[in-house]
Protein backbone atom coordinates (compact mmCIF):
# COMPACT_ATOMS: atom_id res chain seq x y z
CA UNK A 1 0.00 0.00 0.00
CA UNK A 2 0.75 3.81 -0.26
CA UNK A 3 4.05 3.95 1.83
CA UNK A 4 2.89 6.77 3.84
CA UNK A 5 0.10 5.25 4.75
CA UNK A 6 -0.84 6.45 8.66
CA UNK A 7 -2.98 3.90 10.73
CA UNK A 8 -5.19 5.21 13.72
CA UNK A 9 -3.39 6.79 16.35
CA UNK A 10 -0.46 8.15 13.55
CA UNK A 11 1.93 5.28 13.92
CA UNK A 12 3.80 4.65 10.43
CA UNK A 13 3.49 1.18 8.57
CA UNK A 14 6.72 1.29 8.14
CA UNK A 15 7.95 1.32 11.93
CA UNK A 16 5.64 -1.75 12.75
CA UNK A 17 3.34 -4.42 11.52
CA UNK A 18 -0.10 -3.45 10.75
CA UNK A 19 -2.97 -5.95 9.97
CA UNK A 20 -4.17 -5.67 6.39
CA UNK A 21 -7.68 -5.27 7.75
CA UNK A 22 -6.67 -2.28 9.55
CA UNK A 23 -5.25 -0.33 6.44
CA UNK A 24 -8.43 -1.73 3.79
CA UNK A 25 -11.04 0.04 7.11
CA UNK A 26 -8.97 3.30 6.34
CA UNK A 27 -10.78 3.17 2.92
CA UNK A 28 -14.68 3.17 1.71
CA UNK A 29 -16.39 0.83 -0.89
CA UNK A 30 -15.21 2.53 -4.30
CA UNK A 31 -12.03 3.87 -2.83
CA UNK A 32 -8.90 2.54 -4.84
CA UNK A 33 -5.85 2.14 -3.31
CA UNK A 34 -2.12 1.74 -4.54
CA UNK A 35 -0.48 -1.43 -4.30
CA UNK A 36 2.73 -2.88 -5.15
CA UNK A 37 2.37 -6.49 -6.80
CA UNK A 38 5.15 -8.75 -8.10
CA UNK A 39 3.94 -10.41 -11.38
CA UNK A 40 6.35 -12.37 -14.12
CA UNK A 41 9.24 -11.63 -11.23
CA UNK A 42 8.91 -7.93 -11.66
CA UNK A 43 7.51 -5.26 -8.95
CA UNK A 44 4.24 -3.35 -10.30
CA UNK A 45 2.56 -0.68 -9.09
CA UNK A 46 -1.55 -0.99 -9.20
CA UNK A 47 -4.71 0.66 -8.26
CA UNK A 48 -7.18 -1.88 -7.05
CA UNK A 49 -10.86 -0.81 -6.14
CA UNK A 50 -12.50 -1.53 -3.45
CA UNK A 51 -15.77 -3.40 -3.03
CA UNK A 52 -18.00 -5.07 -0.78
CA UNK A 53 -17.61 -8.30 0.93
CA UNK A 54 -20.50 -11.08 -0.38
CA UNK A 55 -19.95 -13.92 1.93
CA UNK A 56 -20.84 -17.42 0.22
CA UNK A 57 -22.02 -18.63 2.96
CA UNK A 58 -25.50 -17.20 4.64
CA UNK A 59 -24.77 -15.65 8.03
CA UNK A 60 -28.52 -16.21 8.83
CA UNK A 61 -31.93 -17.51 7.67
CA UNK A 62 -34.39 -14.69 8.45
CA UNK A 63 -36.89 -16.47 10.32
CA UNK A 64 -37.31 -18.99 7.51
CA UNK A 65 -36.66 -22.54 8.58
CA UNK A 66 -33.99 -24.28 6.54
CA UNK A 67 -34.75 -26.04 3.71
CA UNK A 68 -33.38 -29.94 3.55
CA UNK A 69 -33.08 -32.97 1.03
CA UNK A 70 -33.42 -36.38 2.53
CA UNK A 71 -32.40 -38.75 -0.09
CA UNK A 72 -31.23 -42.60 0.72
CA UNK A 73 -30.90 -41.89 4.45
CA UNK A 74 -28.95 -38.70 3.98
CA UNK A 75 -29.64 -35.61 4.79
CA UNK A 76 -28.86 -32.16 2.47
CA UNK A 77 -28.91 -29.06 3.48
CA UNK A 78 -27.82 -25.84 2.06
CA UNK A 79 -24.84 -24.33 3.96
CA UNK A 80 -25.39 -21.32 6.44
CA UNK A 81 -23.70 -20.25 9.43
CA UNK A 82 -26.53 -21.10 11.76
CA UNK A 83 -25.71 -24.83 11.10
CA UNK A 84 -21.74 -24.11 11.22
CA UNK A 85 -22.25 -22.39 15.22
CA UNK A 86 -25.03 -25.41 16.01
CA UNK A 87 -22.17 -27.92 14.71
CA UNK A 88 -19.24 -26.48 16.01
CA UNK A 89 -19.83 -23.63 18.24
CA UNK A 90 -19.52 -20.06 18.34
CA UNK A 91 -15.65 -20.48 17.00
CA UNK A 92 -16.67 -21.84 14.67
CA UNK A 93 -14.34 -20.38 12.49
CA UNK A 94 -11.24 -21.88 13.89
CA UNK A 95 -13.05 -25.17 14.92
CA UNK A 96 -14.80 -26.40 11.61
CA UNK A 97 -12.63 -28.60 9.75
CA UNK A 98 -11.15 -27.13 5.99
CA UNK A 99 -12.18 -23.97 4.87
CA UNK A 100 -16.06 -23.85 3.97
CA UNK A 101 -15.62 -20.24 2.91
Amino acid sequence: FEPAAEVRGGASCRSQRVSFDALLLRHFVGDSIAAHVLRGGAERQVRLPLGCHHPLVPLHLHEERPSYVVCGGAVFTALSQPYLQHEWGKAWERRAPGSPL
